[in-house]
């Protein structure tokens, strides 16, 4: 029976939004729904998903053969590209970073994978995947609106504890180049086909993890822009060490808009980058509970630090030098987990921003996390808040404070709900409140799984 097994998905989202105006009493309400569905068998996968209010329908599909331990899919429809795409489409490090963070990225070449109940909606493609036995991954995609990629991959285990993966992705992209921002500078080209092509290749052994990423992107300013990136990772014991650096060795010979034309037609304005991050663990720390038992507990400090240098403005371009710091600790035991964290960004070490609207907002902020598991109840509190400073490019001083609470219950976590509210103030006055609440009920059969959903948002403006 599991040969031909089947599974039906049913996703049903309603939500209402009312804001008042604080002046006028004037409200505004937004209902809508979306439907998804999932048909699994051993060898094929089927997925539709449709939003009425948004006019959004996505459909893909993907089929698999696997002749003598070999792998060949075929998928198409409303597919979801990452991997080493994306790294072409923001060649940058990302400043998105947990100081606790235990994972690290060992993916090379490109990844498809098909539509989400919850996904945004996507431009139609197709993608054509074949995988070796533990040795080649080749992936080739291509859209509607004419774009093309392809990877191949090789993965190879040298030792019981060691793995080396290298990848070499190309893609062509339509690209155009009319925004005001290239205009104002006299950069604007026609649009034009160009050409990119990542090299990427990871290692990792007991006491290293490495990922190193070269960059080529055929620019219209008649230059091969290059970028590099290498993330390094050193673990023994209770410490952990990270290294990071990024940079484009060749943007003097781009305009300084546009240093990377990447292959979404955005532009990497950033130029160099290097972080640092460090954590250690104390463990096992032991929790003497009210019944003598002995619960095994881990506490862990973490410190990152990302520099970046890029380029900011519009009609004037300006090089700043901008910092990023965030510290944090979490202590883990059996069931139970607190975590907080704290967040300096924005700071500007260098330059100076040419106008208001292209300065980076400074900010300084601190989250608390809260969870408890156990097989019958999943639940999490989270407390944020945010402190924006007055600057020379703010001539006002604002504050976020956001709550969270989400419970799952049962052992397939049948039932779920969450609340959650923001405020923010302007110069110590209230300036928008903000509260949601959503619940859902999942029921599980032997071929059938249904979902409903329902949400709630509700926001008012001050003065």
């Amino acid at each position: 029976m599991r040969k031909f097994s089947f599974l039906f998905f049913l996703l049903l989202n309603f939500s209402i939004i009312l804001t008042p105006a604080a002046l006028h009493g004037e409200s505004f309400r937004k209902e809508a729904y979306g439907y998804g569905a999932v048909f699994s068998f051993k060898h094929l996968d089927f997925r539709i998903f449709g939003a009425d209010a948004e006019k959004d329908f996505r459909a893909s599909g993907r089929i698999t053969f696997k002749p003598h331990d070999f792998e060949l899919s075929l998928s198409a429809g409303s597919l979801t590209t990452s991997g080493s795409l994306s790294r072409l489409k923001n060649p940058a490090i990302s400043t998105n970073f947990s100081p606790l963070s235990k994972s690290f990225s060992l993916d090379t070449g490109l990844s498809v994978a098909q539509t989400g109940l919850s996904s945004t909606r996507k431009t139609g493609s197709a993608a054509i995947t074949f995988k070796s036995p533990h040795l080649i991954e080749f992936l080739s995609v291509a859209d509607r609106n004419k774009n093309f990629a392809s990877s191949i991959s090789l993965n190879h285990k040298p030792g019981r504890y060691s793995a080396l993966s290298l990848a070499l992705t190309a893609s062509s992209n339509l690209l155009e180049g009319s925004s005001a921002l290239l205009k104002k500078n006299h950069a604007a080209f026609d649009k034009d086909r160009y050409t990119s092509a990542c090299l990427e290749s990871s290692f990792k052994c007991p006491l290293l993890k490495s990922a190193f990423t070269l960059t080529m992107h055929n620019n219209p300013f008649d230059n091969i822009a290059l970028s590099l990136r290498a993330k390094v990772r050193l673990s023994r014991g209770r410490f952990l060490g990270d290294l990071s650096y990024f940079c484009v060795p060749d943007a003097k010979n781009a305009p300084r808009v546009a240093p990377i034309v990447c292959a979404d037609s955005s532009l990497c304005k950033t130029t160099e980058q290097i972080g640092l991050g460090a954590q250690i663990a104390f463990f096992p720390m032991l929790d003497r509970s009210s019944t003598g038992r002995k619960v095994p507990a881990e506490l862990r400090f973490g410190l990152n630090a990302l520099e970046s240098h890029k380029y900011a403005g519009t009609s004037k371009i300006e090089f700043l030098d901008v910092l990023k710091v965030t510290g944090g600790a979490i202590l883990k035991m059996q069931k139970s987990s607190v975590k907080l964290t704290g967040t300096a960004a924005n700071l500007i070490l260098d330059g100076k921003a040419p106008n208001k609207s292209s300065a980076p907002q400074k900010y300084f902020g601190a989250n608390l996390s809260l969870t408890h598991n156990t097989p019958e109840v999943y639940s999490s509190f989270t407390a944020d808040c945010k402190h924006y400073p007055k600057t020379i490019y703010s001539t006002c001083a604002k504050e976020e404070v956001s709550l969270s609470v989400n419970g799952d219950l049962g052992s397939t976590r049948f039932l779920s709900l969450n609340l959650g509210g923001r405020q923010s103030y302007k110069d110590g006055g209230l300036n928008s409140t903000k509260i949601s609440a959503g619940g859902r009920v999942k029921f599980n059969k032997k071929f059938l799984t249904l979902i409903f959903k329902i949400s709630l948002e509700f926001e008012k403006k001050g003065d």
